[in-house]
């Protein structure tokens, strides 16, 4: 009974932390940074297709969904392999 007990409140406690919100009913200021060229060279070394309007829209997203949790890994001081 014990058992059930917790991992129901686990269970409970996840699908609080990670509940999705309509995009609807939650207004987003859209944070636009500065992608210098200099990023953009680097991120076409890793990504051919990467331009600063992708950049900008892939950090508008992370921030919008991930970044409420997580922190943005600068790419410079992480290993490809943690990324």
């Amino acid at each position: 009974m014990k058992k059930i007990i917790f991992f129901s409140s686990v269970l409970v406690v996840f699908l609080v932390c990670c509940k999705t919100t309509s995009p609807t009913t939650t207004t987003v200021t859209e944070k636009k940074p500065v992608i210098t060229e200099a990023e953009e060279t680097y991120a076409k070394t890793k990504w051919a297709d990467a331009t600063k309007e992708s950049l900008t829209e892939d950090y508008n997203l992370y921030t919008t969904n991930c970044g409420k949790c997580h922190v943005l890994p600068n790419p410079k001081n992480e290993s490809e392999t943690k990324l």
